[in-house]
C-alpha cells in the first residue's frame, strides 16, 4: 500500500505500507538504544519513522544524508498515534532536485 498521512490513519495496523516526503528531522536519543526517529513530510502532513540500528546501517548513507526518501515499512498505530517500522530506505534526492526550485512573487 502507498500511503499518505491520511491513508495511514485509516489503515490496518501491521500492514506493510510505502511513504514518501522530504526529510524534515533525525534524532537518535540516548535512550533510544539506537533506534534513529526520522519525521518525513509530504502534502498532507508529518510521518514519523522508526528506524532500527540494523536498518540505519544497511541503507546508512541514504539515512543520513537524503534529503528525501521512499520508505517502506510496517504501519504502526496505537491510540491515534502512527509510526511505520522501516523496513527499507531509497533516496529520492536526484528527483527532488529535478524537479526545480520556483518560488512565485506574490505583490
Amino acid at each position: 500500500m502507498r500511503a499518505a498521512k491520511e491513508q495511514l490513519k485509516t489503515a490496518e495496523p501491521a500492514r506493510r505500507c510505502k511513504v514518501a516526503g522530504l526529510v524534515l528531522m533525525r534524532q537518535r536519543p540516548s535512550t533510544a538504544k539506537g533506534i534513529t526517529f526520522v519525521t518525513l513530510e509530504d502534502e498532507t502532513g508529518p510521518i514519523n519513522l522508526i528506524v532500527r540500528v540494523d536498518v540505519w546501517e544497511r541503507f546508512h548513507r541514504v539515512a543520513r544524508q537524503a534529503t528525501a526518501m521512499l520508505v517502506t515499512g510496517i504501519l504502526q498505530s496505537k491510540d491515534g498515534i502512527i509510526h511505520v517500522l522501516a523496513g527499507r530506505i531509497e533516496d529520492l534526492t536526484e528527483i527532488l532536485a529535478e524537479v526545480g526550485n520556483r518560488s512565485r512573487e506574490f505583490r
